[in-house]
């Protein structure tokens, strides 16, 4: 009996993280920002250590990068390092449509290419 339970239970928590996943994709955008400033954080939501690579921008806000899909295959520490060296300049950004981690940042999965926009 608890092992049914625990099994609906583990099954309403996928279902919501794949819904939360869809939305996002779904309302994702491209956006040409302005880079302002870079920081790498790591939290422990829930007791789960995770780095993210907040980016504030100009145009778009605050940004959130902890998943990312980035060209010349870059991790999380590679972009924030090269964001840091290119403040100032334009680059396309996938924005999702989702405000996550509570900190009115936008999810993103980075920069589209390392080329900046004019």
């Amino acid at each position: 009996m608890a092992g049914n339970i625990t099994a609906v239970i583990a099954l309403i928590i996928v279902i919501t993280v794949a819904v939360l996943l869809y939305i996002n994709d779904r309302d994702a955008t491209y956006k040409v920002c302005t880079v302002s400033s870079v920081k790498m954080v790591s939290a422990s939501p829930g007791g789960t250590p995770t780095a993210f690579v907040r980016i504030q921008t100009e145009e778009c806000g605050l940004l959130s990068v902890s998943d990312m899909s980035m060209p010349e295959g870059m991790n999380k520490a590679g972009l924030a390092e090269f964001l840091e060296a290119n403040i100032g300049k334009k680059f396309e950004f996938q924005v999702g449509g989702l405000s996550m981690m509570g900190n009115n940042a936008y999810s993103s999965e980075g920069i589209t290419s390392t080329t900046p926009v004019e």
